[in-house]
């Protein structure tokens, strides 16, 4: 319920700018200042913890945001590491929509490294874990779709500034 009572913002591409053609969600970054996004964040540093341990993953923090798509948009094909960056080494979307049905829409669509497609569609508490360089999209929603999404990163902690972000 955090995720529908806060101020979000419209997000930006990389270069600053707002380009809704291509991205049309809104954003707010996750700070100790949201009880639940937080303890979410808390549970994913845990997880990359065991990623670490396991896998040699080399992940030094996370960060996340919440997600809202409002009717009529999505996120064209990108991936989360932008051309001659690396910092991002896995990916996460955490779902918030109560009955969400495939006429929707909104759904993640993942080309894995074998070029086949994956659609996942936004439901409640279901967790997407992907490689960060993996090229995905969101597909239109055609009813407002909330989410968290999270990067585990291999960089060091920069000091969190909300408004430079």
């Amino acid at each position: 319920s955090e995720s529908g009572f806060i101020d979000y913002r419209d997000a930006e591409l990389t270069a600053g700018i707002r380009v809704s053609d291509i991205r049309g969600d809104r954003i707010r970054w996750i700070t100790e200042n949201f009880f639940a996004g937080f303890y979410y964040l808390q549970s994913i540093n845990a997880l990359a913890a065991l990623f670490n341990r396991s896998l040699f993953a080399g992940i030094r923090h996370s960060e996340a945001h919440y997600a809202c798509y409002p009717v009529g948009f999505g996120y064209q094909w990108h991936s989360d590491n932008p051309a001659g960056r690396d910092e991002r080494v896995i990916s996460a979307v955490f779902y918030l929509n109560d009955d969400w049905s495939d006429s929707d829409g909104g759904a993640l669509e993942i080309v894995d490294k074998h070029g086949v497609h994956h659609n996942i569609m936004p439901v409640a508490n279901r967790l997407v874990i992907f490689d960060s360089d993996l090229q995905h999209q969101v597909q239109i929603a055609h009813r407002q779709r909330y989410s968290i999404a999270t990067w585990m990163r291999r960089d060091g902690l920069v000091p969190f500034v909300e408004d430079n972000i």
